[in-house]
């Protein structure tokens, strides 16, 4: 997998794409699993939240989307790690990334 082009790469920064706007609707209802990523619980409609965030897979470090269930659960899930957007976010240009100059000493170069 090449993570140069991933969201939020270290060294690109590319945008989050926009969890809330409406013309991404469609794909993430495409693509909603059954189940809430951190609980497993089934996915109620009204309460779920797409949420992005930035975790190490490996030696890299991969934005996920994760799908949940209730604000509790977007609460529960692991803390990024530095250099990354510090907490799950629903994307889009309201989003501030830490400075393309930061270096993770764990992503090779």
């Amino acid at each position: 997998m090449s993570t140069r082009v991933l969201y939020g790469n270290y060294k690109n920064r590319g945008r989050f794409p926009d969890l809330l706007a409406e013309r991404n609707a469609g794909t993430l209802a495409a693509l909603r699993p059954a189940s809430c990523s951190v609980c497993g619980a089934q996915l109620p409609q009204p309460a779920m939240r797409d949420v992005w965030i930035t975790l190490p897979v490996g030696t890299d470090r991969v934005p996920l989307l994760a799908t949940t269930c209730s604000p509790s659960c977007v609460q529960k899930l692991p803390t990024p790690p530095k250099g990354y957007v510090a907490e799950a976010h629903t994307g889009g240009s309201s989003v501030v990334q830490p400075p393309t100059s930061f270096h993770d000493p764990f992503t090779r170069t």
